[in-house]
């Protein structure tokens, strides 16, 4: 018996064995390639008035509160319906915060020297801007002091409301909403 007569069987099973491998993995990704694929269900995004509870959810410092009252109530003098972290007595304050976000349409972060330092501004960050990368809601960063953005806030169009006239406060506010109603 010559010594290749040994290794022919033992190639042929080696060869068995690559062969049902391939088969195996090959019925895998077929299986792959015809089953129903689901795809990722992303919402569209809610302009003004849309069918949610809000237009959109004001993220901010309690330090702010003078700015973002003057903010809030130019932004519902436009039709604006706006949702913040204020909620009545009685409410879990988590409870409400995470409803007053999830039923919004649209977030602003108000940015200013405290806002940053607030954990639950920085919660709020996170939330908005995940939500708009996932699923193409605005995120606007609203500035009310020279403060610098977050990288991923600054990449977004911004509203600075700081160092300005009535008069171009008041226009910036309509550029705003013009950019929630045509999101």
């Amino acid at each position: 018996m010559t010594v290749m007569s040994g290794v022919w069987p033992v190639i042929g099973a080696g060869a068995a064995v690559v062969g049902a491998g391939a088969g195996v993995i090959g019925t895998y990704y077929a299986r792959l390639n015809t089953r129903k694929k689901t795809p990722k269900l992303i919402p569209a995004p809610i302009a003004i008035g849309g069918p949610g509870p809000y237009d959109v959810f004001v993220s901010f410092s309690p330090a702010d509160d003078p700015v973002v009252a003057r903010l809030v109530t130019a932004l519902q003098a436009r039709g604006v319906r706006v949702a913040t972290d204020k909620v009545g007595p009685g409410i879990p304050l988590v409870h409400g915060l995470e409803e007053a976000v999830r039923g919004s349409a649209h977030g602003l972060l108000v940015f200013s020297g405290s806002s940053m330092a607030n954990g639950w501004v920085k919660n709020e960050y996170w939330t908005l801007m995940q939500r708009s990368i996932e699923t193409g809601q605005l995120f606007i960063p609203v500035r009310t002091e020279e403060v610098a953005l977050p990288e991923l806030a600054a990449i977004r169009y911004h509203c600075d409301l700081f160092d300005i006239t009535d008069e171009q406060y008041e226009k910036r506010i309509d550029e705003l909403v013009e950019s929630l109603r045509r999101a």
